[in-house]
């Protein structure tokens, strides 16, 4: 396994809205004038053109699809500090190495997002550290991922689902490596409210082979696997 796989292991856009702009210009002095404010009473009204009436539609499907829902109050349950127990394979030959490190989450613009802060002292003869926001994609109906960490220089990108009793999560995602774009997948499982358990695969020869396990449990409280 590459260490760039590794280093994944350890790990939705803002909207864009354009602006209706009226734009008044001065005209020669024979331009006609305006009509008088008599004649404007018959004349339709603004929100009342189809054109206007097409753009509140879709301002209006905007603000339903940016509003926090229980997806994003799921996420919540990642917020706080964790302890961490790590245990990964740099070869499927290899022994096993463990290693603990660190956690932080918060809620990001109203819970919409979480960020999390990763970090492990000791890794392979120094510190590593990562970086996760993670969110809900209502337009997508998926849960989606961002993560960077400190032995890369790119950005991995993963969409996932819960599972019907919201006590699994599962992300795919894909990065650029030595050989090309690798694929993970990544599984979440809630036990309780205090531990967390992360399983990473990669994909060999078409199949899903275990390469790393984090486990996390909420700081002041006994360590669960």
């Amino acid at each position: 396994m590459t260490t760039k796989k590794l280093a994944g292991a350890f790990g939705a856009g803002a909207i864009c809205m354009g602006t209706l702009t009226f734009v008044i210009a001065t005209g020669e002095p024979d331009k006609p004038k305006m009509p008088a404010m008599a004649d404007m009473q018959d004349m339709p009204r603004m929100q009342d053109m189809p054109e206007m009436s097409a753009a509140e539609a879709e301002m209006q499907a905007w603000i339903e699809l940016s509003q926090p829902n229980a997806h994003h109050e799921h996420l919540a349950k990642y917020v706080g500090a964790w302890d961490v127990d790590a245990w990964f394979k740099m070869d499927p030959n290899a022994p096993a190495m463990e290693s603990t490190g660190s956690m932080t989450t918060k809620t990001l613009m109203d819970g919409r997002y979480t960020m999390s802060r990763f970090n492990m002292p000791e890794f392979m003869g120094g510190p590593f550290d990562g970086m996760a926001i993670m969110g809900y994609d209502n337009a997508k109906q998926k849960y989606v991922s961002t993560w960077i960490d400190s032995w890369s220089t790119g950005i991995m990108v993963s969409e996932g689902a819960m599972s019907s009793d919201g006590s699994k999560l599962i992300m795919m995602g894909s990065m650029a490596g030595p050989e090309g774009d690798e694929t993970m997948k990544m599984v979440t499982e809630w036990h309780g409210d205090d531990t967390i358990v992360d399983t990473f695969y990669d994909l060999t020869d078409g199949e899903w082979n275990m390469h790393a396990k984090m486990t996390y449990t909420r700081k002041g409280h006994a360590h669960g696997g």
